[in-house]
C-alpha cells in the first residue's frame, strides 16, 4: 500500500513538472540548450526530467563521451555527439577502465575505500590506458549553452575548469559531486562547491547517494541568477527550477521577477506549477539581493 501511495505522489509530482515545462516551452521563443558530459546511457539516465528540456521547440543537446562505441549508440538523443574525454588542458593521461563501464575515470579507484563496499566489483580495473583529452572550450569553440550536466566519475572539478565562458554563460547545472575518495586524488565536493559559488551559483537539490550507509557522492544542481533577468532568461530559470521540482525557489522568482511575464502568462503559469501559497508570501525577516543572491530560503 505504502509503495501505491509514493507512486501515485510521484506520478502526480511528475505530471506537474511537464505542464509547467510545456507551458513554459509555449510562451518562449522555444530555445533551450543543453550540454551533456560524460553522456553515457543518454540524457535521460541521471535524471528523467531532463527529458522535459525536450519540449522546447528549439531544443539543441551536445553529448560529450570518450566511449566511441556509446557515442554510436547515443548519437541519435542529441545534435551532436563528440567521441572524447575532457579535463582542464589538453594533454595525455590514463583512463581507468573498469568491470562496469559507467565508472571508468580518468582517476584510479581507491581500494581502500571500494574494497569491502557492495560496489566493490563495479569499481575494478580491468584495463588502464592512454587517451587524448582536451578542455570543453576548445571542443566547442566556447558555444553558449543553458543547462551543463556532468557525469565524469571524480573529475568534475577538472572538466568545470576546463569549460571556461561556457559555465560562465549557463544558467544551471547538474554536477556528480563526491565527499570520499573514491578514486585517488580527487577534489571533492568543497573545492567544486567554492568555484562554482565564485561564479554566481547556488545549490537548489542534492540526491545523495548512499552505497554502503554513509554519503560517497551526490548529484547536485545548481542555478546562476544573473543581475538582470528578462521575459527569456526568466523562463530559462523558472524551467531548471521546475525540473528539480523546487517549489521555493519557483516562488521567489514568481515574487522577484514574475513582472516579466503579461497578466494571463502570469496567471497561467501560476496555475499549472501549482506553487504552494506559502513560497509566494515574502517573509519580511529575509532580505532578499539581486545581486547577491544567497540561496532559497523556505
Amino acid at each position: 500500500m505504502k509503495n501505491l501511495i509514493f507512486e501515485f505522489i510521484n506520478y502526480l509530482k511528475t505530471r506537474r513538472i511537464k505542464k509547467t515545462v510545456s507551458y513554459l516551452s509555449s510562451i518562449s521563443n522555444g530555445n533551450f540548450s543543453f550540454l551533456d558530459i560524460g553522456a553515457r546511457g543518454g540524457i535521460v539516465t541521471s535524471d528523467k526530467n531532463f527529458l522535459f528540456f525536450k519540449n522546447f521547440l528549439n531544443f539543441y543537446s551536445v553529448g560529450i563521451e570518450p566511449d566511441p562505441e556509446e557515442c554510436e549508440r547515443i548519437k541519435h538523443e542529441y545534435n551532436e555527439v563528440y567521441p572524447i574525454a575532457v579535463s582542464d588542458k589538453k594533454t595525455t593521461t590514463a583512463l581507468y577502465i573498469t568491470k562496469n563501464p559507467a565508472c571508468a575515470s580518468l582517476f584510479e579507484p581507491n581500494e581502500k575505500i571500494y574494497h569491502y563496499s557492495r560496489k566493490k566489483d563495479d569499481l575494478r580495473v580491468i584495463k588502464k590506458i592512454n587517451i587524448n583529452v582536451d578542455r570543453v572550450d576548445n571542443i566547442l569553440d566556447n558555444k553558449e549553452f543553458d543547462f551543463i550536466k556532468t557525469d565524469v566519475q571524480g573529475a568534475t572539478y577538472e572538466v568545470l575548469m576546463g569549460t571556461g565562458k561556457i559555465l560562465d554563460n549557463a544558467f544551471g547545472c547538474y554536477l556528480d559531486v563526491y565527499f570520499e575518495d573514491a578514486y585517488r586524488n580527487i577534489k571533492k565536493f568543497d573545492l567544486v562547491d567554492s568555484y562554482l559559488r565564485s561564479k554566481g551559483f547556488r545549490i537548489i537539490s542534492l540526491l545523495p547517494v548512499f552505497p554502503d550507509g554513509f554519503m560517497w557522492q551526490a548529484n547536485m544542481t545548481y542555478i546562476r541568477i544573473p543581475n538582470y533577468v528578462d521575459r527569456s532568461i526568466f523562463i530559462k530559470l523558472f524551467t531548471i527550477a521546475s525540473i528539480t521540482n523546487n517549489q521555493s525557489l519557483q516562488g521567489y522568482l514568481f515574487r522577484v521577477y514574475g513582472k516579466v511575464l503579461n497578466s494571463i502568462e502570469y496567471s497561467n503559469l501560476l496555475k499549472v506549477s501549482n506553487i504552494n501559497k506559502k513560497y509566494l508570501k515574502m517573509k519580511s525577516e529575509i532580505k532578499w539581493s539581486h545581486s547577491d543572491w544567497r540561496g532559497i530560503q523556505s
